[in-house]
C-alpha cells in the first residue's frame, strides 16, 4: 500500500510540474504574441512598455520610435508581417534578477517597393 501511495504522490507531482510549465508557456506565448501583433499593428507606444526598458538606457524611446515610423511608414515602400507562429519555448530562466526564454517562431514578411515612385527616388 505504501508503494501504491508513493507511485500515485509521484504521479500527481509529475503531472502537476508538467501542468504549470505548459500554463507557463502558454502565458509566455501569448504576451510574445501580444508584443509582435502591436508591433505589426504599428501600436507603438504599447510595443515599447513590452520592451525590455533596459534597452532604453542605450536608446532614447523617442529615438527609437522615429526610426522604427521610417522604416515602417516609409512612402517609398511597404512592409506587411503576418502574424506570428510560435514554433516553441524554452525553460525559463533567471538571469540578473530577470527572467528569460528562448522563443523559436517564424511569420511572412512582405517587402515592396512603390510602383509609383520615380526613377530618382527608386536609386536612393
Amino acid at each position: 500500500m505504501k508503494i501504491l501511495k508513493t507511485f500515485f504522490i509521484l504521479i500527481f507531482t509529475t503531472v502537476s510540474i508538467i501542468s504549470c510549465a505548459q500554463n507557463g508557456n502558454k502565458e509566455i506565448e501569448n504576451q510574445f504574441i501580444g508584443f509582435t501583433n502591436d508591433f505589426i499593428n504599428k501600436n507603438y507606444d504599447s510595443y515599447l512598455k513590452k520592451m525590455n526598458q533596459t534597452f532604453f538606457e542605450k536608446i532614447k524611446k523617442e529615438d527609437f520610435v522615429a526610426m522604427m515610423k521610417s522604416s515602417y511608414e516609409n512612402p517609398m515602400f511597404s512592409i506587411k508581417s503576418e502574424p506570428v507562429i510560435t514554433k516553441s519555448i524554452s525553460n525559463i530562466e533567471k538571469i540578473k534578477d530577470n527572467y528569460y526564454a528562448e522563443i523559436s517562431y517564424s511569420s511572412n514578411i512582405d517587402f515592396e517597393l512603390n510602383d509609383n515612385l520615380s526613377e530618382e527616388q527608386k536609386k536612393h
